[in-house]
């Protein structure tokens, strides 16, 4: 009992429960006791199973994101179509306004400058099923 009490007088604490530090720490290598071999073997079953199909994903990926620059790149190009047709109307109804209206308008109208035709749309051909040959 004394040498607890001079312990604590000291501010020393000792746990005799506790083994001595020998530099020797095996927690973790009792965890990691695998084969190279085992972990090279992984790889490989992963790469020839998973690699092919991640390949054709990001391979469909790529394409919808050129589909989607092409779909925006011709949206731009039509709303500069629009603005430009906007302009043109803006002018005419300019030019209306300053003769004062009347029988101008319809030679206003049809003095539109011609613009490009936004390109037609692919229209997608149904399937058609398949004729037996008798």
């Amino acid at each position: 009992m004394d040498d607890f009490i001079h312990n604590l007088r000291t501010n020393k604490r000792f746990d005799r429960n506790r083994k001595p530090f020998d530099g020797k720490y095996s927690g973790i290598d009792k965890q990691r006791n695998k084969d190279s071999a085992d972990v090279i073997g992984f790889v490989k079953t992963i790469a020839s199973e998973y690699l092919p199909a991640f390949n054709k994903i990001m391979e469909g990926i790529a394409e919808s994101q050129k589909r989607m620059a092409d779909a925006a790149e011709r949206r731009a190009g039509a709303e500069e179509r629009k603005a430009g047709a906007l302009e043109a109307v803006t002018v005419q109804l300019k030019k209306i306004a300053e003769k004062g209206g009347g029988k101008e308008e319809n030679s206003a109208i049809g003095s539109l400058p011609e613009k490009e035709m936004a390109p037609k749309r692919k229209t997608r051909s149904k399937a058609q099923p398949v004729e037996a040959a008798s």
